[in-house]
């Protein structure tokens, strides 16, 4: 007789460690099918999007990107603000917060490795 066993310690972390997943990826879909851009998305299809997603916390102040950096990310501001400046000097030309993307020129190479899978 062959069986698999896990003692109930570990099984019980395990599930809620499953639980706080599942749970964050419900957060994260509803996130996403609350922006308009995704809107229009099946739910099947932006699964797919949010499960390689990790959560960023970037300090107040923290650069995030330089100008005429290649952008390779999708980010979506959960909370906080994200402010836009002019490359030349600290002037603000926009602020961003909770539901505007970044990166959106990011979706053509997104879009091209989510139709490969």
């Amino acid at each position: 007789t062959f069986c698999f066993r896990i003692k109930a310690p570990a099984f019980n972390t395990y599930m809620k460690e499953s639980q706080a997943k599942k749970l964050d990826l419900s957060k994260k879909l509803d996130h996403i099918m609350n922006n308009h851009a995704f809107s229009h998305w099946r739910r099947e299809d932006a699964t797919r999007l949010i499960y390689p997603m990790e959560e960023y916390e970037y300090a107040r102040g923290a650069r995030i990107m330089e100008a005429g950096q290649v952008v390779d990310k999708l980010m979506f501001i959960r909370s906080g603000t994200v402010v836009l400046e002019h490359p030349r000097g600290s002037i603000k030309v926009a602020s961003l917060g909770e539901g505007h993307i970044i990166g959106i020129e990011a979706l053509a190479t997104l879009g091209e490795s989510i139709a490969m899978q």
